[in-house]
């Protein structure tokens, strides 16, 4: 394996990337269609690229997402550089945080958020 790249099934792409855009900073890769209402999203923020797509579109070709609900029971786990400037910006913009900053027995510092689909996010910086 070479590199993640999820792709998140969401309701609203438009507002999706707009929140990551205000949030960190993501920039819009592509979109499918190119302008209008998008069925789906790919952004890039630094090193990191994540997908976005519509329930309808997302289950068209991958049976097995039929009829799933939005979310998961997993976190997407992202190293950042500078995790407590990263909490106040959130923080400030009104994100959800789930579980605040903590150091761990693992050498990192880091925080839990929910992102404006549920999804949970965990920033993380090494200590």
């Amino acid at each position: 394996m070479r590199k993640l790249r999820p792709n998140l099934m969401v309701n609203d792409v438009n507002a999706t990337i707009r929140w990551y855009a205000d949030m960190f900073g993501a920039r819009t890769v592509v979109t499918v269609p190119e302008e209008g209402a998008f069925d789906f999203a790919l952004v890039r923020i630094g090193d990191v690229e994540i997908m976005f797509e519509k329930p309808d579109s997302l289950s068209d070709g991958i049976s097995a997402l039929q009829n799933l609900p939005i979310g998961g029971s997993f976190t997407l786990y992202v190293d950042v550089d500078d995790v407590d400037a990263l909490h106040a910006k959130v923080k400030d913009r009104g994100a959800e945080i789930v579980k605040d900053l903590q150091e761990t027995f693992y050498g990192t510092r880091e925080f839990y958020m929910k992102d404006c689909n549920g999804y949970v996010l965990t920033l993380a910086t090494a200590t």
